[in-house]
């Protein structure tokens, strides 16, 4: 990711490589191609790990708290004029039994109504 940091104010992680259950990388991939159909990001893994510059943290302000939060970033960052961009980094497969919560009903319907009620403010 440090290569990058003279060409982008914000660099976002693309597990390539990645060793997680087939559902959970089923819904990573419906949900980045709904970012890209509503937003027009064009990130692989939009809530991968990142790399941000001070500037873009003091220049957005982040309104949703679910995990559409990582998806606002960009799109702020995007809109505001920041560069952003995207690089492979290596994923090693969870060890734990219950992962990050990602794939949860508990995360994925307020993510849905934040994507949503985000698209309709803007």
């Amino acid at each position: 990711m440090a290569q990058l940091v003279g060409d982008a104010d914000l660099i976002i992680g693309w597990r390539v490589n990645r060793r997680d259950p087939e559902t959970r990388l089923r819904q990573s991939k419906i949900y980045n191609t709904l970012l890209k159909f509503f937003y027009g990001i064009s990130i692989h893994d939009v809530n991968s790990i990142r790399l941000v510059k001070k500037q873009v943290i003091d220049s957005i302000d982040l309104s949703t708290r679910s995990a559409f939060v990582d998806a606002e970033m960009i799109i702020d960052a995007v809109r505001a004029g920041f560069r952003v961009a995207e690089t492979t980094i290596a994923h090693k497969a969870r060890t734990d039994e219950e992962g990050a919560g990602g794939g949860s009903l508990r995360t994925i319907i307020p993510t849905i109504i934040d994507m949503i009620l985000y698209r309709l403010s803007s």
